[in-house]
């Protein structure tokens, strides 16, 4: 049997215009003006894009791109109020916009609303089920939430998909100190240390193992090789993290401070 020939498509110029109204057809200058915003966004002229990406809505305000482009232009100035109103716009022209739905989740965290930025997050899964922005954002936030085994959950996902990542890796690692995983924990902090050898947090993270489980001069190894790939003044704010408590009072770890901090004044002896 001979193949089906497609018939000719007949336009409807009423359905046209329906749908360039919800912005599915996109009218040649409403089109000019978001490659404009978008060229601009990516010089880092982020106000100049928000300005085309108005008049790109003002020549056709359904055209839900527009919108969420402008919410994360927004969203980059620190404007989290103004980027929410654009997003939720974006989200109200297609309630399947799974880009838009996390941006406004990560926006909704912004503004300190935690719990509507998960219900967001997870409503983008469930319309794209593999959706990785989603389970890193929502790894973050369970992370920064004190959700750990949820939080290691979600960037195991995520690094099922980008294994080489090395952010989400060390914050799965994070999550795996919590939950009192260590030697797993170091697993995955020998990937990062592997992947980008002169990122100090990897090394700190590792030192943190080794002091909950009071083995203080591999501890201090690890100590001295983050503080050798950053500076004093930001290997001084790792240290002053609580999980350094223990080991703070051990005549190896004040004479490296001494040795790191010479002016401060000698800690008392007993």
């Amino acid at each position: 049997r001979s193949a089906f020939r497609p018939r000719e498509a007949r336009v409807d110029p009423d359905v046209v215009e329906a749908a360039r109204a919800r912005g599915s057809v996109e009218p040649t200058e409403s089109r000019r003006l978001m490659n404009v915003a978008n060229a601009l966004l990516g010089q880092g002229r982020t106000e100049d894009a928000i300005a085309k990406y108005r008049d790109a809505i003002s020549e056709q305000p359904g055209l839900a791109e527009a919108h969420y482009n402008r919410g994360r232009a927004l969203y980059e100035l620190g404007r989290f109020e103004e980027a929410e109103a654009a997003l939720e716009r974006a989200t109200s022209l297609r309630a399947d916009y799974t880009p838009a739905l996390m941006m406004l989740g990560m926006t909704e965290s912004s503004l300190g609303r935690t719990e509507k930025a998960v219900e967001l997050l997870l409503t983008s899964l469930q319309i794209c089920p593999g959706y990785r922005s989603a389970f890193l954002n929502l790894g973050l936030l369970s992370l920064l939430r004190g959700d750990y085994a949820d939080a290691a959950d979600y960037l195991e996902r995520a690094l099922e998909q980008v294994p080489d990542d090395a952010p989400p890796r060390n914050n799965l690692a994070v999550c795996l100190i919590r939950l009192g995983q260590y030697e797993e924990a170091r697993k995955h902090l020998d990937m990062v240390i592997e992947m980008h050898p002169q990122l100090p947090n990897a090394y700190f993270n590792k030192a943190i193992t080794y002091v909950y489980e009071d083995n203080f001069s591999e501890a201090m190894k690890w100590i001295r090789e983050g503080a050798a790939r950053c500076s004093p003044v930001l290997c001084q704010q790792f240290l002053s993290d609580n999980d350094f408590n223990a080991i703070r009072g051990t005549q190896e770890y004040q004479e490296f401070i001494q040795s790191l901090y010479p002016d401060l004044p000698e800690p008392p002896q007993d």
